[in-house]
């Protein structure tokens, strides 16, 4: 084994046990002879208002088996969404989709380190990564491709970045989105179709998806916030009103029967009609959060759901969505929220957590 080679396993062994992923690749470049490379993508904060500077570090690192050549040079490059741009103190505006590139001649036996700023000029959910590539270069002249493992950066709308100070809320580490600090009421519109146990994401019943959901409890504030359940299928049901505790929702969760049929535009009406109904208190903000796979069955396909959507949204109701399983009608439930960045995605049941914290944190900001 080269000298490099040596120096990058050395690392590797001193930084302890490896991802699957990359394991599997230092695996497969034993049994080819060639280096493996990856890394992934990390953010100073997930979610942040439009102009809000972030901070995004690109960690990369490498494998030489025995027999390889060692490395001869990285390079790195991880091309912007729309709606981001670089930034070192002022906007660089210079045309062109920009992207960020860094090459190497070296690698040090830690691996690479690199950061840098973005801006986001619009709000929205942005992977960073997604398309980036890593090429590694050995010193015999093959050449060797990764990936980065993505971070997804979302922008919030209707808020502003703090100016000469950064924000926290109360129980994260992160910057985020201006907290209100009227109180709120909140309905959650769970789906228990059919579909919803065959995805994946839904499977488990209720009771996961009860625990899943103490992410999103967690980001209310108690005595002040209110929160009531409506569960879908054909038909809508409250089963608990609003201002139930969280071991009545946990406990109305758990009892939930998959059954046939997705009406998305019969939750929204049932949600909007206990925030407007007898339980109704003036002076709070009403958010309705949709749980749901997205596959709408009902008669008019999606237009019935846009136009109850519409309707809620015209009485001061916003909507957030929570798009499950691997292929939600991502389109129609944006629609429905009226605005992307209120509509957060979790393709796998481990993803479910960070979704429901997502928009716990965004519930906390919109009206």
């Amino acid at each position: 084994m080269s000298a490099a080679g040596r120096r990058l396993l050395a690392a590797l062994v001193a930084a302890g046990a490896l991802p699957a992923l990359a394991a599997g690749a230092a695996r497969d470049g034993a049994a080819s002879g060639t280096c493996q490379v990856w890394g992934e993508v990390s953010l100073s904060a997930k979610l942040v208002c439009p102009l809000e500077p972030v901070e995004v570090t690109i960690r990369v690192r490498a494998s030489c088996p025995d027999g390889a050549s060692g490395v001869r040079s990285l390079r790195v490059k991880d091309p912007l969404p729309d709606g981001l741009m670089p930034y070192d103190g002022v906007a660089q505006v210079d045309g062109g989709a920009p992207t960020p590139e860094w090459i190497f001649d070296f690698t040090p036996a830690q691996g690479i380190t690199v950061t840098h700023w973005v801006l986001p000029t619009r709000p929205g959910r942005y992977v960073l990564g997604e398309r980036a590539t890593v090429e590694l270069t050995q010193e015999d002249g093959g050449l060797t491709t990764g990936h980065l493992a993505s971070a997804t950066l979302t922008v919030v709308a209707g808020c502003a970045p703090a100016r000469g100070r950064t924000l926290y809320l109360p129980y994260a580490s992160q910057p985020a989105c201006l907290p209100l600090r009227d109180p709120a009421d909140l309905v959650l519109l769970v789906d228990r179709s059919s579909s919803m146990g065959a995805g994946g994401v839904g499977r488990g019943g209720g009771a996961a998806m009860a625990r899943q959901l103490e992410s999103f409890l967690d980001a209310l504030v108690p005595a002040r916030d209110r929160v009531a359940l409506v569960a879908f299928d054909q038909r809508a049901d409250l089963l608990a009103p609003l201002g139930s505790d969280r071991r009545t929702i946990a406990a109305a969760l758990g009892r939930l029967a998959l059954a046939p049929g997705t009406r998305l535009e019969r939750a929204i009406e049932a949600g909007l009609a206990e925030l407007a109904g007898p339980r109704a208190l003036a002076g709070r903000r009403r958010v309705l959060i949709l749980v749901t796979d997205g596959v709408q069955t009902g008669p008019g396909g999606g237009a019935p759901v846009v136009a109850a959507a519409a309707a809620a949204r015209a009485r001061g109701v916003a909507i957030l969505s929570v798009a499950l399983g691997t292929a939600p009608d991502r389109a129609l439930l944006e629609a429905a929220s009226g605005d992307p960045s209120r509509t957060f995605g979790a393709a796998t049941p481990g993803e479910l957590d960070a979704a429901f914290r997502e928009a716990g944190e965004v519930a906390g900001c919109v009206r």
